[in-house]
């Protein structure tokens, strides 16, 4: 076989026969070492059965002490994924209780009545700029590492978090919170190592992926605390002697502590993935760090060379040098099954992309047939080169993966318009409870409290039971009659004194419970679907998918609000209801959206899964 397939090259390319034969003998050494190994092992059990018993009680138990020391490996980086969940969350939460402060100090003649509107813009740019290039990052994932990704992503947002919190203006507080969104490429990312370092053990990639979901909820009970308890210290704390010190700047710059926290977790968190996250991408599949201001510009051109008439950029699916566009969105590239694609070496990958003009179709299937001599491991990762470039059309083509990004879009936008409309029905002094600030900060800690406790429990049952397909269904068809719970608050809570914003006992457990349970159920729905749609597609395009995930996601996520909005600001202000009915209003039409999702996630995750290669 070697020197047939050694003629062969030669015959077709000249240049490369060398190199041919140089990879069939690899090929024919390792299928030799291991006929031997296997002779060996077959010869001593013949002749010793009691070296044979040694032999195997040595092997299984050598097995089982790797299999542990994989299993503990897979869970330092689960727990370095962990806390890029708790930094992002603290990136996106943390805002919140100073948001409506911010804009006050910055904007001239703004009061807390009509701060909420552009305290509302802050949370939009980052989740805008998120959904600008959550699926370029997604695509970088896939050709420069999902460390390279995560750990660059993680620097833009320490900087960018240390000028966000010294703006001294709020168009540049917009503009620096639009760009950390731009630059967050980080979560996405990090859902698809979860997947990727489970190496196909579901029962791993389960539990892993819920813990990582799961530190959301850590982040929801301490975030908004913490950073209120941050914000305008010289304010809040005129007599501390550590402010005292850094009066002056803290004075210039008063929400600047919350920001820096968040360098500090975004630091450590550096260190955690760099040490313990093992990269998933094959090592011959990523692209050096070196091209990427090249491949950026290469893209930005591909972008405009897409806009001129088809004969005009005939000529320049090359570059100068006849290497091979690596971040083309469009279109897609075939590579032999040999893998002769090897992004670390510039002319390895000029000669490659020669080989798959001069080579033809019948040196694919020679190189094929000599192929199969490699073991699954090597299989696996031929067929992850075999396969096309992912681009986004490719993946919205596969009906599968579409039906499970349209759940998780539109669970997104539930999610994200009950968090909305929740406070507002609180704070309504109307129809609503008239609650104050420290009432709904109480209910949201113990919800959160309830919440971090119980969901792992919650979420190890069902999926035990039921697995992750029905997980998904009964997550989305449970969560939306939940919030027709809410509106009994306001039956439980008349003999409150309403002057003094308070709550009765059974009020304030009925609505800490009612959101706790609404957010459990949200993570069973969130990791369980996350692992599902992982699975939709090999593991060389799920950077990209994920990507494509988080656009749809951070747009549903953007209109949420608005609709919740709208809708309280309809059912009591309108004057077509009465006050409470409209406030009741408020979350009938939630749990039917709710109800409607559910019935929708049934509808189209349909049948069994097929799992891509």
């Amino acid at each position: 076989q070697a020197e047939d397939g050694n003629r062969f090259g030669q015959s077709i390319h000249p240049k490369r026969g060398q190199a041919k034969n140089t990879r069939v003998e690899n090929i024919f050494d390792e299928v030799t070492k291991c006929s031997q190994k296997t002779y060996t092992m077959r010869f001593i059990d013949s002749s010793n059965p009691d070296m044979s018993k040694a032999t195997s009680a040595s092997t299984i138990s050598s097995l089982q002490s790797s299999a542990d020391d994989d299993e503990n490996a897979y869970w330092l980086g689960i727990m370095a994924l962990c806390m890029i969940s708790l930094s992002q969350s603290w990136l996106m939460i943390s805002v919140f209780p100073y948001s409506g402060f911010m804009a006050i100090d910055l904007i001239d003649g703004v009061n807390e009545e009509n701060a909420g509107s552009y305290a509302g813009l802050l949370a939009s740019a980052f989740m805008a700029g998120r959904a600008t290039t959550a699926y370029m990052w997604g695509k970088a994932a896939d050709v420069y590492g999902r460390k390279f990704v995560m750990w660059i992503s993680l620097v833009f947002c320490s900087v960018l978090s240390v000028l966000f919190g010294m703006s001294q203006s709020f168009g540049m507080a917009i503009f620096w919170r639009f760009l950390l969104g731009l630059c967050n490429g980080v979560f996405g990312t990090s859902k698809t190592c979860v997947s990727e370092m489970a190496n196909g053990n579901e029962r791993l990639e389960t539990r892993g992926m819920s813990t990582v979901m799961g530190m959301w909820a850590w982040g929801f009970l301490f975030s908004p605390a913490l950073s209120g308890w941050l914000s305008e210290p010289t304010t809040s704390y005129p007599d501390s002697w550590i402010v005292n010190i850094f009066h002056n700047f803290l004075e210039r710059n008063p929400f600047i502590l919350p920001n820096l926290v968040s360098v500090v977790l975004c630091c450590m968190t550096i260190i955690a993935v760099m040490v313990f996250v093992p990269e998933t991408l094959p090592a011959d599949e990523i692209r050096s760090a070196r091209h990427v201001a090249s491949d950026v510009l290469c893209g930005i051109r591909n972008a405009f060379v897409s806009c001129l008439p088809a004969r005009c950029t005939r000529s320049m699916s090359f570059s100068s040098r006849g290497e091979l566009e690596p971040l083309q969105i469009s279109g897609t590239q075939q590579y032999s099954s040999t893998g002769t694609m090897h992004r670390t070496d510039d002319s390895q990958y000029e000669d490659d992309a020669n080989v798959l003009e001069e080579g033809g179709q019948e040196n694919g299937d020679e190189n094929e047939r000599l192929a199969r001599v490699h073991n699954d491991d090597t299989s696996s990762s031929t067929s992850t080169r075999t396969s096309s470039k992912a681009t986004m059309s490719s993946i919205w083509s596969n009906q599968e993966t579409r039906n499970h990004l349209l759940v998780y879009w539109f669970f997104s936008f539930i999610v994200v318009a009950v968090d909305e409309a929740f406070p507002l029905f609180c704070i309504s002094q109307e129809g609503g409870l008239g609650l104050s600030e420290v009432s709904i900060g109480k209910i949201l800690s113990t919800g959160g409290l309830i919440f971090a406790i119980g969901q792992y429990f919650v979420y190890g049952s069902i999926v035990d039971r039921f697995g992750l397909r029905k997980s998904v269904k009964i997550a989305a068809t449970v969560s939306g009659p939940l919030l027709c719970l809410i509106p009994l608050s306001l039956v439980l809570n008349r003999d409150a004194d309403q002057t003094e914003s308070e709550l009765t006992w059974a009020t304030y457990i009925l609505l800490s419970v009612v959101m706790a349970a609404y957010r459990i159920f949200s993570l069973v729905f969130f990791s369980s679907i996350t692992v599902l749609t992982n699975r939709t597609v090999i593991p060389a395009h799920r950077g990209t998918m994920n990507g494509l995930a988080m656009v749809g996601g951070s747009l549903t996520k953007g209109i949420g609000p608005t609709f919740a909005g709208l809708l309280v600001s309809f059912c009591l202000s309108s004057g077509l209801f009465l006050p409470q009915v409209g406030a009741t209003m408020v979350f009938v039409v939630l749990a039917a959206v709710g109800c409607g999702i559910g019935a929708a996630s049934r509808s189209l995750l349909k049948g069994e899964q097929s799992t891509a290669p």
